[in-house]
């Protein structure tokens, strides 16, 4: 399976894409947990990171014990970094004041931190039992924010509410911000779906991702039809099919053993496939060596030219290769290789020793890990530098025909609504003007194809009793100053003259 569709652990929900925003309704902690535990132990089986805000009915020691009951190795993963579990009041409240712009800011620089840290994405569990009353319309607010944000990230997110605390229209308020709802009845945890909610594109669910999926796969629709971007102010994640891209990485992992990423000119890591430990663990880990990460990711791979690549000493000290991705025109992003050493090069450790001593890493841990560092050839390199070349200009000449597929949607769409408001226009002169108007088709005997309310009074008839005949019910075909009037129409496609009734 490719990274398009995450499990999330829960079977009445299966796999799911990024960007799940959803909400469960409990009674109890134990109903809690048994949505919880599975949640979090799909994540952590499946590289993500996972957070936990948590709140009564579980404190954070309670949730340690709980996911250790599920996980019996839970310790390595806490140790490890890749889950943490902190009250909301680390999570959500800052100094006793809820401030919903700060706690989204804050969920998109720990996203950013993770995917730094060769992490697939986000997946994580916000209490809210800590809300107070007059706290509740801040919260729903945020939640808003929270599921417009969530959709466009490689984030998954779930939102546990304590059901005695809600009222009906409080239910109401929270299931309209979540894409589905979990709730138990009757011992079983059913899920309710909010399959009538638009996007922000204006367009329900399903239609929306018809579109993406039929129409332009992978782009971000909602940044690229917006009226005024230009090329130029594109993100290379609003252009790239970011599932796709990784889920042939993985593949490509799989026989080629050679690690990757897709980052973009901000050192954002869109893709990435085998990190080294050394890495994620230690490098992306601390902020000076994560800082020389990011350089080395943005500013020495500045300036090769688009078909060629650039082999260069990470600030780290290892062998990183970088060629750009270019879509129209213009640069957007690269395509990493590295993390490697070539094969027959001898290594200096005291250089990495004193790296480890310099940021504090523990010395035989870093050097353990330099040890897994792979040794490539150079044929190796210069195969794996072909193919990603060729995938450089896949990406770059897909990417530009879909931004110029989505301008032309937006022109269309343009079009229509000119097109719909002319015609909205036109009916009400039609419908509501004192004067006798009768749309005909010269071509076919003066066939009539439309008449109006006066049209209709003036000849007797009622509209859908005139539609399909001729003119003759309209003029005296044998009067011939009716015939020279209707034969300069047939010629010219129209004529002035005056017609009197009778």
């Amino acid at each position: 399976m490719g990274r398009n569709l995450r499990k999330s652990g829960i079977d009445i929900i299966g796999d799911v894409p990024w960007g799940t925003h959803f909400c469960q309704f409990y009674q109890t902690k134990e109903d809690l947990t048994d949505i919880l535990i599975p949640y979090f132990k799909a994540g952590l089986e499946n590289n993500e990171f996972c957070m936990w805000v948590t709140s009564k009915p579980l404190d954070v020691e309670e949730a340690k014990e709980a996911l250790r009951k599920a996980i019996p190795d839970i310790d390595v993963y806490l140790k490890k970094g890749q889950i943490e579990i902190v009250l909301y009041t680390q999570g959500y409240v800052n100094e006793g004041v809820f401030d919903s712009e700060q706690v989204i800011n804050g969920w998109v620089k720990k996203l950013d931190q993770v995917l730094s840290r060769g992490y697939d994405g986000l997946r994580a569990a916000g209490a809210t039992s800590w809300m107070k009353k007059e706290e509740w319309d801040d919260f729903v607010a945020y939640e808003k924010k929270a599921d417009a944000g969530i959709g466009k990230r490689q984030m998954i997110s779930l939102c546990p509410y304590f059901l005695e605390m809600c009222s009906a229209a409080d239910i109401i308020d929270i299931a309209f911000n979540h894409q589905f709802a979990l709730i138990k009845r009757e011992g079983k945890w059913k899920r309710m779906d909010n399959s009538g909610r638009e996007t922000l594109s204006g367009k329900k669910p399903a239609e929306e991702a018809m579109l993406s999926r039929e129409q332009c796969p992978g782009l971000k629709l909602e940044n690229i039809r917006s009226s005024g971007r230009q090329m130029a102010n594109l993100e290379l994640a609003e252009v790239i099919d970011v599932h796709a891209i990784q889920s042939l990485m993985d593949d490509f992992y799989k026989f080629a053993h050679v690690t990757m990423a897709v980052v973009d000119l901000k050192g954002t890591v869109l893709v990435s496939v085998g990190w080294q430990d050394i890495c994620t663990r230690f490098h992306r880990v601390h902020p000076e060596a994560c800082k020389h990460c990011v350089e080395s990711d943005t500013k020495l791979s500045a300036g090769v030219a688009p078909g060629e690549f650039k082999l260069y000493r990470c600030k780290n000290n290892m062998w990183d290769i970088a060629t750009p991705i270019i879509v129209g025109g213009q640069h957007i992003g690269n395509i990493f290789t590295g993390q490697f050493f070539f094969e027959g090069e001898p290594l200096d450790y005291e250089l990495f020793r004193f790296q480890a001593r310099k940021y504090g890493f523990n010395e035989e841990e870093y050097i353990a890990a330099l040890e897994k560092v792979p040794r490539l050839s150079r044929e190796i390199v210069d195969t794996c530098m072909v193919f990603f070349m060729k995938l450089v200009h896949m990406i770059s000449q897909l990417s530009y025909s879909n931004i110029k597929l989505v301008q032309s949607l937006v022109e269309r769409d343009a079009l229509v609504d000119a097109l719909q408001e002319s015609e909205k226009r036109y009916r009400m002169v039609f419908d509501h003007s004192k004067e006798a108007i009768i749309l005909s088709d010269p071509r076919d005997r003066g066939r009539i194809l439309s008449a109006n309310s006066a049209a209709c009074r003036m000849l007797g008839w009622a509209e859908e009793e005139l539609i399909g005949r001729g003119r003759e019910v309209m003029f005296d075909l044998e009067d011939p100053a009716v015939s020279d009037v209707l034969d300069e129409l047939v010629c010219s496609g129209s004529i002035k003259a005056q017609l009197t009734y009778s």
